[in-house]
């Protein structure tokens, strides 16, 4: 019986579009009571009108509410493809607000699943009832930034399917399979395929001693070789998406009279990336802008070339996204 307060509709997408004098609302009720506050768009608005209220069929029941422990599934090691068949019903909430337009909370189911080895995931959420979406996110987490673009595999908003593929490294992952707007109800189906992709074999942990080399004085061109291998991580974000840390290696120079130095860093395995920094500092602000010289993203190989004074830098050999592996060489051109 509230005479004040949020309303259920928006009054202005049925007003017309201000061209006209009547004003519609079209909405699902559940069972209850509802006030209708019937006004003018301007104050001191006087006249007589006519009011109407149609109700239409109930929508079918919802499914009952379903335990806590009903909302969640492991689906296990994947090997090849998962399926798995569910209900979006009352007691298995999303945590994430609705993109679209709705009040109230979005349904959700969620599933787990392991890859022991890095590969290309395929996801479909199918479902006739209502506008599927799904979130893919690292380890067991049901909220927070998705893996991947949810709205770029969503049917471009002419279906009611969903889709995500992503190259996965090895671990634990979940999907939220959940739905467009908020409030829906009915069932769906996933599956999940995992395509082995083609790694380099792991490295074992590089001892610390070994994250770091000194190139010495430049006198002409150096060169290095190494491995991206756990034990030597970047303490720099990665700029791509994808959850955390970089593998990373550095090398100090030393330059005794200002020059114009190349620096090449090429891999066949990974996404090389490198900032060249002030003195011995592995993080913080870079001399050159590693976005500008990393192939346009064409390519698996970075450069800089940047005019130094003399004095000490250090490189930071690295990988554009988290987790991967692999070898590189490094060449310095004064």
């Amino acid at each position: 019986n509230a005479r004040s307060g949020a309303a259920l509709n928006d009054p202005a997408d049925d007003d017309d579009a201000g061209g006209g004098t009547n004003s519609q609302a079209q909405e699902t009720l559940a069972a209850g009571t509802y006030t209708v506050e019937a006004t003018t768009y301007r104050a001191g608005e006087t006249g007589s009108f006519t009011l109407s209220v149609t109700g239409g069929e109930a929508p079918a029941r919802p499914p009952p509410a379903l335990p806590e422990q009903q909302c969640a599934q492991d689906l296990g090691t994947l090997s090849g493809t998962a399926s798995a068949s569910g209900q979006w019903a009352e007691g298995c909430e999303s945590e994430t607000p609705a993109p679209g337009s709705g009040i109230g909370a979005r349904l959700a189911r969620y599933y787990t699943f392991t890859l022991e080895q890095a590969g290309e995931v395929t996801i479909t959420l199918e479902s006739g009832d209502a506008d599927a979406y799904l979130y893919l996110r690292q380890g067991n987490a049901r909220s927070g930034a998705a893996l991947n673009a949810p709205s770029a595999d969503d049917d471009a908003g002419e279906g009611t399917n969903s889709q995500a593929q992503e190259t996965l490294a090895a671990g634990t992952y979940t999907i939220e399979a959940t739905t467009y707007g908020s409030g829906q109800t009915g069932s769906f189906t996933l599956s999940v395929t995992a395509a082995a992709t083609d790694t380099p074999a792991p490295q074992p942990p590089a001892p610390a001693g070994q994250c770091a080399e000194d190139l010495g004085t430049l006198s002409g061109t150096a060169s290095a070789s190494g491995q991206w291998a756990a034990g030597c991580d970047s303490e720099t974000p990665a700029p791509g998406s994808g959850s955390g840390a970089r593998l990373a290696r550095y090398y100090t120079f030393t330059l005794a009279r200002e020059a114009e130095v190349t620096i090449t860093l090429e891999s066949g395995d990974a996404d090389a990336y490198l900032y060249l920094r002030q003195g011995n500092a592995r993080s913080g602000a870079a001399l050159n802008d590693p976005a500008d010289d990393d192939d346009a993203g064409g390519g698996t190989n970075s450069q800089a070339q940047e005019t130094l004074a003399a004095g000490t830098y250090t490189i930071e050999v690295t990988t554009y996204g988290p987790g991967e592996t692999g070898s590189f060489t490094l060449a310095i051109v004064p």
